[in-house]
């Protein structure tokens, strides 16, 4: 298994305190951007960067997640 990055550890460690207040919901962009402390200066806070993107649906799917269609809600079935 290999080391993760501090900014990869941080994501991981605000979607598992998200999910852990509400188990039933998948953990969106907007809800981990305010989780990790982000203004949305920069950019929107529904934006997510191309590797967190996919960190999110790694752990979305490996907390029970589906996504009945290509860009359709994640709910857990």
């Amino acid at each position: 298994m290999r080391e993760t990055g501090g900014e990869e550890k941080r994501f991981t460690e605000a979607f598992n305190r998200l999910l852990e207040r509400d188990p039933n919901k998948a953990p969106g962009p907007t809800a981990l951007n305010l989780e990790l402390g982000k203004t949305g200066q920069r950019t929107p806070l529904n934006v997510l960067n191309g590797r967190m993107s996919v960190l999110r649906r790694q752990l979305l799917e490996d907390a029970g997640f589906v996504q009945e269609a290509k860009w359709g809600r994640w709910h857990r079935p």
